[in-house]
């Protein structure tokens, strides 16, 4: 069995005896939400890096092909592209919006997160909620790139590659973590 027909037949069967056993009602459920944007501080492009991406979309005003039936893309020249949106952003505003929601439906906690953090923070925040089942999604509300971990920035890798896809501070991940934690105990004081 394919792994994907696999799944369908165990969701479907998590289906059948859930309505099997019967779904108790429940009256009264406390339904919160809670939002906060915060305004992370750019990572800054260094003078080299931008003279990189100036060069390359000098050099190659048009996508940078590496086959000859265009279909793949350079990464050098995508990261250039990113790179010069970037500055600009940077030139246009002071820092980056990231919005975090949690939503409280009764115990459970939903957390939205933009972009991509790392795991390691989604973890974290599920081992420190205060809510008895947390549940952390993201790509919520928008893209704001990947939030690496500073121990991935040491390791270097595309995720940390400064560009449009990896624009915030090395901080970033901290922030987030440490302000959703926050919000779920506002949250669940009641």
């Amino acid at each position: 069995m394919k792994g994907h027909h696999k799944m369908a037949s165990m969701l479907t069967e998590t289906a059948r005896q859930t309505l099997e056993d019967g779904m108790n009602t429940v009256v009264n459920l406390p339904l919160k939400s809670i939002t906060r944007t915060l305004h992370i501080p750019w990572r800054m492009l260094t003078d080299e890096e931008l003279a990189e991406a100036e060069e390359k979309l000098k050099k190659f005003p048009e996508p940078e092909w590496i086959n000859d039936d265009k279909s793949r893309v350079s990464w050098d020249w995508v990261y250039a592209v990113g790179r010069i949106d970037l500055a600009a952003m940077q030139r246009k505003y002071r820092y980056a919006p990231y919005e975090i929601q949690i939503f409280r439906i009764g115990d459970a906690a939903i957390v939205g997160l933009k972009g991509e953090p790392f795991v390691e923070a989604q973890l974290e925040i599920k081992k420190r909620s205060p809510a008895p089942f947390t549940t952390v999604a993201h790509f919520c509300n928008g893209n704001a790139g990947y939030l690496p971990t500073l121990k991935a920035f040491e390791g270097g890798g595309y995720e940390t590659r400064t560009g449009k896809q990896s624009k915030h501070c090395k901080e970033a991940l901290e922030m987030v973590t440490q302000t959703t934690i926050a919000m779920l105990y506002e949250l669940f004081s009641e």
